[in-house]
């Protein structure tokens, strides 16, 4: 089974739109896969619908085993230990710092703050900014910023990381950085699926591409498999 499975999943606004159209998708544990597609195809939908964030109007989807079309609200908690995300608007807590903005994670999902002494140092490590701890964002750059939100969403250690245009308002050096990152974490097992508008950074690494246009899923290939 698949870590991720959409079964003929439709998503309708009240007010008529079509954000995804009969999708069929199937994610394998560990994979790596970009999402494209122009503004409005549907790639922010998609992701919503992963995080439980929208229901379908139609299909089945399925994260981790979980059936996020059955599932209760008061199961929400146990798919946001399972999946991370990060987003191209970072939104941390300007009046904390580096680390209790990742720590904030960990209190989001249920986590006992006994842990935070473990878990919170593992994830900085693991973006560099370690020394950064004590830091507040108003004294990060902008590539720093998106590592600090990277490593809020990996405190957790999830299963699935969702990155949403995470090296959108970044420049090309920060943007290389955010995508080494991605890359080491999806070695280490954790299942990635990154939404881009970037064709460098499509083109710079051979991994699955995932094209989206009017909600319809019009291309899924490997970058030289014919």
């Amino acid at each position: 089974m698949g870590m991720i499975i959409l079964r003929e999943v439709t998503v309708r606004y009240e007010d008529g739109t079509v954000a995804l159209d009969n999708v069929n998708l199937t994610v394998e544990k560990s994979e790596f896969a970009f999402v494209v597609g122009p503004t409005g195809a549907g790639k922010s939908s998609l992701f919503k619908v992963l995080i439980r964030e929208i229901v379908p109007s139609h299909g089945t989807v399925f994260v981790a085993g979980y059936d996020l079309t059955r599932m209760k609200p008061s199961q929400a908690p146990y798919l946001r230990r399972l999946v991370g995300t990060v987003f191209q608007d970072i939104l941390l807590l300007p009046e904390r710092t580096v680390w209790e903005n990742v720590a904030f994670a960990l209190r989001a999902t249920g986590v006992a703050s006994s842990e935070d002494k473990r878990e919170v140092p593992r994830a900085l490590a693991m973006v560099d900014l370690l020394d950064k701890a004590k830091a507040f964002p108003w004294q990060l750059s902008g590539g720093e910023k998106q590592k600090v939100a990277l490593a809020r969403a990996l405190v957790i250690n999830p299963l699935i990381l969702l990155a949403d245009e995470p090296t959108g308002n970044l420049d090309s050096q920060s943007s290389r950085e955010v995508m080494e990152l991605l890359l080491r974490v999806n070695r280490q097992g954790t299942t990635v699926l990154m939404a881009t508008h970037d064709p460098f950074l499509v083109g710079s690494y051979r991994k699955r591409v995932i094209e989206l246009n009017s909600g319809k899923i019009v291309r899924d290939y490997m970058p030289g498999v014919s």
